[in-house]
């Protein structure tokens, strides 16, 4: 039985969270836990005695390396002290990666400083991406050069990569010089949503956006959408996701004041399974505004409820999908809203984007992805 140490800052324990960073962790456990000897390093303040089903150990360093409050505060500078901190990540890889077949690594910052505490473990290392730092500059994040070249040189000596998308995968072939036969492209699993085939919409509308509030998820673009189809259709919003962003939570706030529709938008921040469930199954269309992801959990979240859903084109990961897997394309904020209002109008396309809930669960279940991921992780 092959061991494996997965190297992250989620917490590894139950989360009523939503963020995909959370929900990859958790993937990650069920597809290798009964199957390997799974120990986790988690880099974030944990319970390190709480018994985990699949995980046989974990190693809690007691900081929080995703600490979102200091982050909104302090923007491109999370990328310089993201440096620092990889030191102290190297350092307990280097202390316990002997003992390990394989090194799973959940983000790029891992990986940086490894060639100077860890040089020999590039080899056993399969890393997911997560976001590079162009990601991060597509996101609108000030991302100093000096953390990109550290990237190009840790990335160019790891042995395997796992990424959700073909949008990925081309970045770190074109920007960073990966070779393509070093990248797996596997898509996330979408698992306990409950679909339910929609024929037509309510008179009222109820939209959804499932983001954590970050900049990168564009949440003033998803009030301004809001704003556009209030104008014409009775509605409502819905915004499920943590602030991670308290400066940008206030700017929502703001414009939601300014434009007097405070009481039309409800930010639920995290919800548990079942809440959400219920909440998709009050809702009629999902929206995404991001600028940018690796692959998009929430889009395909609302398509498995059945929800018709409504996405940028800016957003290249879900252009990976074949049309019955793909969410509809708008090439603005002005096309989205048309689009909302072309769902609202007509019932048969209403019910036919719906019925792409179904192809979702099945190509996104976590029994296909699960196997494929073992596959590829196993292999020598």
């Amino acid at each position: 039985m092959k061991k494996i140490l997965y190297v992250t800052s989620k917490h590894p324990s139950s989360s009523d969270s939503r963020d995909g960073g959370d929900s990859t962790v958790f993937e990650m456990i069920r597809a290798l836990g009964s199957c390997c000897q799974l120990d986790i390093l988690c880099f974030r303040e944990c319970d390190c005695e709480v018994k985990i089903p699949f995980v046989n150990k974990i190693f809690s360093v007691n900081m929080d390396f995703a600490n979102y409050a200091f982050h909104s505060a302090n923007h491109g500078e999370k990328f310089l002290i993201r440096l620092d901190q990889a030191a102290i990540s190297a350092r307990e890889i280097a202390r316990i990666a002997p003992a390990y077949d394989i090194i799973m690594i959940q983000h790029c910052m891992f990986a940086l400083r490894l060639a100077e505490f860890a040089p020999d473990v590039f080899e056993r290392i399969i890393l997911l991406p997560m976001f590079t730092g162009v990601e991060y500059i597509k996101a609108r994040d000030a991302v100093p050069s000096s953390y990109i070249e550290a990237e190009k040189q840790a990335l160019s000596k790891i042995a395997k990569f796992i990424t959700p998308s073909y949008a990925e995968q081309k970045i770190l072939i074109d920007d960073y010089g990966i070779s393509a036969q070093k990248i797996a492209v596997i898509p996330r699993s979408v698992n306990n949503i409950e679909f339910t085939q929609r024929k037509h919409c309510r008179k009222n509308l109820p939209l959804i956006y499932i983001a954590s509030i970050r900049r990168q998820k564009a949440h003033i673009e998803a009030m301004e959408l809001f704003k556009l189809v209030k104008k014409s259709v009775p509605a409502r919003l819905h915004c499920v996701g943590t602030i991670q962003d308290k400066n940008l939570f206030d700017e929502c706030i703001d414009f939601l004041t300014k434009n007097s529709l405070m009481n039309d938008v409800i930010f639920h921040r995290t919800l548990k399974p079942t809440d959400l469930n219920h909440l998709l199954s009050e809702c009629d269309v999902n929206i995404s505004v991001s600028l940018w992801e690796t692959f998009g959990r929430g889009i395909f979240e609302g398509m498995a409820a059945g929800l018709p859903t409504v996405a940028l084109r800016r957003i290249l990961s879900v252009l990976d999908f074949s049309e019955e897997c793909r969410p509809l394309i708008a090439d603005s904020i002005d096309d989205m809203a048309n689009k909302i209002f072309m769902l609202y109008a007509d019932k048969n396309l209403f019910c036919s984007e719906s019925s792409k809930g179904r192809f979702v669960r099945d190509h996104l279940s976590f029994d296909r992805i699960g196997t494929i991921l073992r596959d590829v992780i196993l292999s020598d």
